[in-house]
């Protein structure tokens, strides 16, 4: 029952920090850690949730096509061989399956065969892999660095039974890593630019504010923008600059507030409850 009613509160700060500018009259007194605690929930399911099912969906739809290709497209007895860098196979022919625009090509002799300008797919070649995920986005995979080994087609069936969960968890925690570093990162510069930014006009305009109170209150201000750009993120349209607009207007109705006294009962509450020298760190 706490756990639910902790989410309920949780959700509810989600709904004002994007609604009410009242609420932040409030937001300023709450501590940087509440603040940086509330951010992480937040990327977590406004990002890695959404992120980790969209990840395990692909893995297991290109470990069932690539399962099935094998099956229905490769002789029984194949051979493949790395060697030096470069990929062989003994296929009569190169292997090549196309379908809405999307195609797959197996080629390890010279013979030129690419994805049309239109298609989307992947293409392995003797030298290289060609990951192509729109029109104008492409990803190389050079083999230059694989080691060389020689297997058939039954091996490489025997295999994926034994390890591809194993190595599909190991890629799983390694690429989940790397986006949590780099979420946390990237939102913590965005709220301290901005925080900074908040700062120095407070002061411009007379309102001697903390540093700190400026980083709690940028923290919570940046629910739109985090969520906005998730949005646009996973539906895979361009967020351009709407995320950053979002965050400025926000901020901006935030400054007004503050400019034409909203926040003067809370500066009372504050100094009433924390006489004498503020140890929240200077301006």
């Amino acid at each position: 029952m706490r756990r639910l009613d902790w989410w309920k509160a949780w959700f509810r700060t989600v709904a004002k920090s994007v609604s009410n500018v009242a609420f932040y009259r409030e937001v300023r007194l709450k501590r940087l850690s509440e603040g940086a605690g509330y951010m992480a929930v937040l990327l977590v399911l406004a990002w890695m949730l959404p992120f980790a099912v969209s990840f395990f969906l692909q893995v297991r739809t290109g470990l069932t096509a690539f399962g099935r290709g094998l099956r229905t497209h490769v002789p029984a007895g194949t051979a493949f061989e790395m060697k030096k860098g470069r990929l062989s196979a003994s296929l009569a022919e190169p292997i090549v399956i196309r379908g809405d625009k999307t195609a797959f090509i197996f080629n390890t002799a010279d013979s030129g065969l690419a994805l049309a300008p239109d298609e989307v797919g992947v293409v392995i070649g003797p030298e290289s892999i060609v990951q192509k995920s729109s029109p104008d986005r492409s990803k190389i995979t050079a083999f230059a660095s694989f080691p060389d080994f020689k297997t058939t087609k039954e091996g490489i069936e025997t295999w994926l039974e034994r390890y591809a969960r194993w190595l599909v968890l190991l890629a799983a925690l390694v690429v989940f890593s790397a986006l949590a570093v780099i979420l946390a990162a990237g939102t913590g510069l965005m709220v301290a630019f901005h925080a900074f930014i908040f700062w120095a006009i407070l002061r411009l305009l007379k309102k001697h504010w903390h540093y700190k109170e400026a980083c709690v209150v940028a923290l919570y201000a940046a629910t739109l923008p985090v969520v906005s750009r998730a949005i646009f993120a996973f539906a895979g349209v361009e967020a351009g600059m709407i995320p950053s607009a979002l965050y400025w207007v926000l901020l901006g109705f935030i400054l007004y507030d503050v400019y034409r006294g909203g926040t003067a009962h809370v500066q009372g509450q504050e100094a009433a409850s924390r006489p004498g020298q503020d140890d929240r760190g200077a301006a």
